[in-house]
């Protein structure tokens, strides 16, 4: 017994030695805050002052220095980040990940991001003395020297990456994953294409691809200053790209700029909160840049020199996506003897034909043949099941050579509104709503994008196109929607639909409208706007749409429903008097969002099947089209084609309202105080490894979380309606960030869902998570005197080995 407890007790000590052992380990890991560093490129010394939630402050000599620090301290804290976004687009997770990937690698080398890429960085990097190919140069020696000789993350080592410096190109491919993030078309065209083949023209009535006819419009103020059943395949495949991608897909944003008119100081005040799929680390870098001659404040991508989001003192910018179409389907015409040429014109051309290898770890490389058209890759080749079409895809951003880094750079130069703009009129993919506000005064939105043109106005992009319909060209940036200075002393964006242009509105795959319309009934109730008021705004969890939609509903049931029991008479009076209200303990948002995943499935479950008819649960097509549907009492959606009798609209929705109080009975139990909004509503920011690796996810992952928000308010934190009722956030606001510009320097503020570094054992990893989660803010700091008295972490870099 004595030698059991003796060797008992030499295990536990062997364990506890090695706890101790990985503890050092680890914690030799995190990212070195203060101190000196020696680093062999610099010319000068470089002072970088930490603030509490470790957001650097680099004070170089010279912008070659200060461009060197940003790449080395960015790579430091987003490492990992940076290798996986390099990834995606250049179809080369498989390397790193296996044949898990492999269907990701070859859809992406179909795309050809990658020699796109590799096109740009050969026409736009020839000459070096450049003063955009300077600063992306610098940055990538920075980021270099940490991959090379730094601390080499976890990730890398638990995964066997092998290092490989980061080279233009890559900067290129993130930003070709950016852009592919943004192209809702990829998922919409081949599902909108089947409904209308399968079923019919009337089916898409009122399942809106694009506009709905009445609602909410940007206002624009420009001044001079055949087998059809497998179609939906290429929608499932894109689906299952983007659920397995290892970073965090780009979906919406909010964003207004207000004039002296409308605030208390009588200055610009600027707010954006950029919507995109959650993650761990944050998708933003925040970093203040100064030296003789430049600052910038910017929220940075990892891998991009550029901050995409960001201010100086004298102007500040953001992004909403425009949510335009950029991307078109067109079914080929082979030639019926000769298989290698399709229709071109009146001609029959060869396709041009690439090899692309794919390297697969622990297993042979796999060599996939990719074949062009003069509209571009022929998408169907991925995938068997789409046999008998051969359907190419059409996508502004591999057209042409991207200038999205001399845009960035630009406008990270720029020092008034005519610089801004000159920058703005590079952009051509992804399509970016820019919001701009300045100290002079000026207030400006552009959309900034290659706006596709088509000889025939009226042309179904929303759809696989016939050939013959493919675009002529594309518009003229002074086409493009815009608003500079309007009357209205306001501009906004929240991914909804512009306004006409010359009688012409865009296509687009739209946000429905109701953030918009909640943002502006905000905005216009009074004139005296404050930073602490609008942080309120952005904060916002009430919908002025959805009560509309409820009382819809409410009015065409059949009331005798509600005697089958005491809670169907509780559920309609909470439903009827909700106002839309997505705080933690609203019930309205529980029931609402159970009615709604009933609806769908009554009504589009029978034409589109068990999977299919998901497509109406999750993103903008589902949002814009219910409310229409709801409101068409004769849509033929209502009939159910499984049974013999026709069924209306009233019979729909009142067997979805028995169902739905059913389903939350099961869930929730009968006691509907139990029924709250923060028990259904949670969000868990996912590291790669942590959700890859389930034992490692309490090591890696931060929360979960109960949170307020939800789809389409304006603190949207979205979720796809599952069957079970539990609504697992799966994006929301990026940052938060107020500007004004009555005192730009102290009067900054934001926050980021979770933290700074990407290296979990750092104290910066997750220490804005309650910030963010509870709606608060932090302070974005320019002036050297505060920052200096706030910073904690002071870290010389010095020129030398």
């Amino acid at each position: 017994m004595n030698a059991l407890k003796l060797t008992l007790k030499i295990i536990a000590l062997i364990i506890i030695l090695i706890g101790i052992i990985g503890f050092f380990i680890l914690k030799s890991y995190k990212p070195k805050y203060k101190g000196e560093i020696n680093l062999p490129e610099l010319q000068q010394e470089v002072t970088v002052y930490h603030d509490e939630y470790g957001i650097p402050h680099i004070y170089a000599q010279n912008k070659a220095d200060l461009y060197y620090t940003l790449g080395y301290l960015h790579a430091q804290e987003r490492l990992f980040q940076m290798e996986m976004l390099r990834r995606i687009a250049s179809g080369r997770l498989s390397e790193i990940i296996g044949n898990k990937t492999l269907e990701t690698d070859k859809f992406f080398r179909t795309l050809q991001v990658n020699k796109i890429s590799e096109e740009s960085v050969k026409k736009y990097f020839s000459n070096q003395d450049e003063p955009f190919v300077n600063d992306v140069n610098n940055y990538l020696k920075g980021l270099n020297e940490f991959l090379m000789n730094g601390k080499t993350p976890v990730e890398y080592q638990l995964m066997g990456i092998t290092k490989e410096k980061f080279s233009p190109v890559d900067l290129y491919n993130i930003a070709g994953y950016m852009a592919f993030s943004f192209a809702e078309a990829f998922k919409a065209d081949p599902m909108f294409t089947k409904i209308e083949e399968n079923l019919g023209s009337e089916y898409l009535n009122d399942i809106i691809a694009s506009y709905v006819s009445g609602t909410q419009k940007i206002p624009l103020f420009h001044q001079d200053n055949s087998e059809n059943n497998n179609l939906a395949v290429l929608y499932h495949v894109v689906n299952q790209i983007i659920e397995q991608l290892p970073m965090p897909f780009f979906e919406g944003s909010n964003s207004w700029v207000l004039s002296g008119s409308k605030t208390e100081s009588g200055h610009v005040i600027f707010a954006n909160d950029t919507h995109i799929a959650y993650s761990q680390p944050a998708v933003w870098y925040e970093a203040h840049l100064e030296c003789p001659g430049f600052n910038l404040y910017g929220n940075f991508i990892g891998g991009i020199p550029f901050s995409l989001l960001g201010h100086n003192r004298n102007l500040a910018w953001g992004l909403t996506m425009f949510e335009n179409d950029d991307v078109d389907f067109y079914s080929e015409e082979i030639n019926p003897v000769d298989s290698t040429k399709y229709k071109s014109g009146d001609n029959w051309k060869p396709f041009e034909v690439i090899t692309e290898t794919i390297k697969v770890k622990d297993s042979a490389d796999v060599t996939i043949t990719v074949r062009k058209t003069d509209r571009g890759s022929v998408i169907s080749d991925i995938n068997k099941q789409l046999g008998g079409k051969t359907i190419s895809v059409f996508w502004t951003f591999t057209k042409m050579p991207s200038r999205l880094m001399q845009a960035f750079f630009g406008m990270n130069n720029a020092e008034n509104i005519n610089d801004f703009k000159t920058a703005v009129e590079k952009i051509s993919s992804p399509g970016l709503n820019v919001m701009y506000g300045d100290k002079e005064g000026n207030i400006a939105y552009w959309a900034a994008a290659k706006i596709t043109k088509f000889s025939d106005t009226i042309v179904h992009s929303e759809k696989i196109m016939s050939y013959k319909n493919e675009a002529v060209g594309f518009y003229d940036f002074s086409k493009n929607p815009m608003s500079v200075n309007p009357p209205s002393g306001f501009v906004y964006s929240a991914n909804n639909q512009p306004d006409t242009v010359d009688g012409v509105l865009y296509p687009g795959y739209y946000a429905s409208e109701d953030r918009a319309v909640r943002i502006l009934n905000l905005l216009k109730r009074e004139n005296k706007w404050t930073v602490e008021k609008l942080k309120t705004v952005q904060t916002d969890v009430t919908s002025d749409n959805m009560p509309e939609t409820v009382s819809e509903i409410l009015n065409a049931i059949d009331l005798s429903i509600l005697k089958k029991s005491e809670n169907h008479q509780i559920v309609f009076n909470i439903l009827k008097s909700w106002n839309g209200d997505h705080a933690v303990d609203s019930k309205g948002p529980v029931i609402y969002n159970k009615l709604i995943r009933k609806i769908i499935e009554l009504t589009t479950k029978d034409e589109l099947g068990d999977e299919d008819f998901e497509f109406l649960t999750h993103g903008h097509t589902g949002e814009r089209s219910l409310p229409v549907l709801i409101k068409n009492e004769h849509s033929v959606w209502w009939d159910n084609m499984t049974t013999e009798q026709k069924e209306t609209r009233k019979d729909i929705l009142t067997e979805a309202y028995d169902r739905m109080i059913n389903s939350l009975t099961e869930e929730l139990g009968e006691n509907t105080d139990e029924w709250l909004w923060g028990k259904v509503h949670t969000v868990e920011y996912e590291h790669f490894i942590g959700k890859a690796v389930k034992p490692l996810r309490k090591i890696f992952n931060v929360g979960p979380f109960n949170v307020w928000g939800g789809k389409q308010v304006i603190n949207q934190i979205g979720f796809n309606i599952n069957a079970d009722g539990q609504y697992h956030s799966v994006s929301g606001p990026a940052m938060r960030t107020l500007i004004d510009f009555s005192d730009i320097e102290k009067k900054s503020f934001s926050v980021i869902p979770t933290g700074q570094s990407g290296i979990f054992m750092s104290k910066h990893y997750a220490d804005q998570v309650d910030l963010y989660n509870s709606g608060q803010y932090r302070k974005q700091m320019m002036n050297k005197e505060e920052i200096i008295s706030n910073s904690k972490d002071v870290l010389i870099l010095k020129p030398g080995k």
